[in-house]
């Protein structure tokens, strides 16, 4: 199969736009449907967590297209989430009652772009309540746990401290930075001499081994920390002796590397192109612009642009088989946003 064309990529991504837009309008609140099942349709509670960082998209397609109709979306988007946070400055999941660490990151991320970009006060505060809540709840040695109640923990909580990262740049606040970086030596002290990276020993989906590495990789370049970026590096590289040439990834790996799941987490092969784009960005090494551009090919070819069901058309799904292991049977908020972050890199936009 020939590779993807700019033109059809730039198509494609505005198909997965509309979907996040139909997945806004399916719920009464101005936050984004979580997902949309083949047989159940949408789920009916908006996502905080994908919501907040959905918000960045939003305001990056007003960036280079002018249209209005995302800037107001951004603008719901982060009023709900907003509305939802609780008075600890905490996110939720769809519960709205469990605290969790990585949601509050991620929420982060959508209140400091709408700051940078309307400059209300309102989304500083909410995004320094939430830093704030990171910042008492980090334990002594810099990691989190899942909850407050959890004793689990998760490499890629890197992602986090990426987002208070940004909430530094956004206040001047050290104590944001000082978190983010007790976070990343903890999580980089964990990783293994064949550069696994993750708190599982023996298993893991790409979604998850991909957030350890973006948050690294991100942090790393903020920080200009070369340690960091050969982590990155080091698990993009891992994961890249198993691509296919037509841009297929296993969704799992085991701690050696060797691939654990068949079927293909789209969204994690989503990540990887994201992570393989910028080491192409830093490195100059046209080999990860190259495994980009095939992964996102493939992942192309599984998009429907043309389904009559708006639940469907434009969207991407959990895996590949459809009922394969990652979220089967279901088109998801967050996979949309990959694939347009991807798309976006490809074409040297908002890169």
């Amino acid at each position: 199969m020939p590779p993807i064309t700019d033109a059809e990529l730039g198509e494609r991504r505005q198909a997965a736009v509309d979907w996040i837009l139909r997945a806004q309008r399916a719920t009464p609140d101005g936050g984004v449907s979580a997902y949309y099942h083949t047989a159940d349709g949408y789920c009916p509670t908006s996502y905080p967590e994908v919501t907040g960082y959905i918000v960045p998209v939003m305001w990056d397609m007003h960036a280079e297209t002018g249209d209005e109709r995302y800037r107001k979306a951004a603008a719901e988007m982060i009023e709900w989430v907003t509305s939802v946070q609780t008075p600890s400055g905490a996110a939720t999941s769809m519960d709205f009652q469990t605290l969790y660490v990585f949601d509050t990151g991620m929420d982060i991320l959508g209140w400091v772009r709408a700051y940078r970009e309307t400059g209300h006060e309102r989304w500083r505060q909410a995004a320094q309540r939430a830093g704030n809540w990171l910042v008492d709840t980090q334990r002594p040695d810099g990691h989190w746990t899942t909850t407050p109640d959890s004793g689990q923990t998760h490499t890629y909580h890197t992602r986090v401290a990426w987002a208070l990262l940004q909430l530094h740049e956004a206040t001047g606040e050290h104590a944001y930075k000082a978190a983010a970086i007790r976070n990343l030596e903890w999580a980089a002290a964990r990783r293994q001499p064949n550069d696994w990276l993750t708190i599982a020993p023996t298993r893991e989906s790409t979604h998850f081994l991909a957030y350890a590495a973006r948050g690294l990789l991100e942090a790393g370049d903020m920080l200009d920390n070369g340690e960091y970026l050969e982590a990155t590096r080091g698990m993009a590289d891992a994961v890249l002796r198993s691509l296919s040439d037509d841009g297929y990834l296993p969704g799992a790996f085991d701690g050696e590397w060797e691939p654990a799941e068949p079927s293909c987490c789209l969204t994690g092969s989503l990540q990887f192109a994201i992570i393989w784009a910028n080491l192409g960005h830093i490195t100059g090494n046209a080999a990860y612009a190259d495994a980009a551009r095939r992964t996102v090919g493939y992942v192309s070819r599984f998009q429907d642009v043309d389904h009559a069901d708006g639940g469907v058309r434009g969207g991407i799904a959990g895996s590949e088989p459809i009922d394969g292991a990652y979220a089967p049977d279901c088109y998801l908020a967050w996979a949309a946003k990959f694939y347009i972050d991807a798309v976006s890199k490809l074409l040297d936009r908002n890169a």
